[in-house]
């Protein structure tokens, strides 16, 4: 138990370690907040969406990716969470089997902000894909959610995900 929780933190370390070599390229919301996306990964603007969307390299056809949104409204930070999460799945949960909430835990960024990781599994199209969200409560009842959806079993999308979602932090 000791080596694997040694190993865990080593490879966490390593993660991080390597993002702040690379350097950070800070990608910066109009307004609120910023976040430093993974390195290697590419950002693209999405018709649907007033934030670029950062895309892995593609591994058997898909890309692990990060996807960011922002919700103005008076819910409180699990309430916002619960519709804005839901939200993010089309009303059609047809093509989703499997569906369930796996993970959910308080979750800070290196600069003090709090906020909420969930994660969900779910098979589409015969695959399987763990949806990765992260949920922070800025000011003026002002939420931002980022959703980072890799393979299942892709652990190093999710550690980046993870180092580059703790990157996070509101504009003061």
């Amino acid at each position: 138990m000791r080596k694997l929780i040694f190993a865990t933190l080593l490879t966490l370390c390593f993660v991080l370690t390597g993002i702040a070599q690379q350097g950070c390229k800070e990608y910066s919301a109009p307004v609120s907040f910023s976040i430093c996306p993974p390195a290697a990964w590419v950002a693209k603007d999405e018709a649907d969406n007033k934030y670029k969307q950062f895309f892995a390299e593609p591994v058997d056809g898909f890309a692990a990716n990060i996807n960011l949104k922002e919700v103005a409204d008076p819910l409180s930070l699990n309430e916002a969470f619960t519709v804005m999460a839901i939200g993010t799945f089309p009303s059609d949960n047809s093509v989703y089997t499997n569906f369930r909430m796996v993970y959910l835990k308080d979750f800070v960024s290196s600069s003090g902000e709090k906020g909420i990781k969930t994660i969900y599994n779910f098979d589409f199209k015969g695959r399987s894909y763990a949806s990765i969200h992260y949920l922070f409560a800025g000011t003026a009842n002002l939420k931002v959610l980022l959703v980072a959806t890799t393979l299942m079993g892709d652990t190093s999308s999710e550690k980046l995900a993870d180092a580059s979602i703790k990157t996070f932090k509101f504009k003061k």
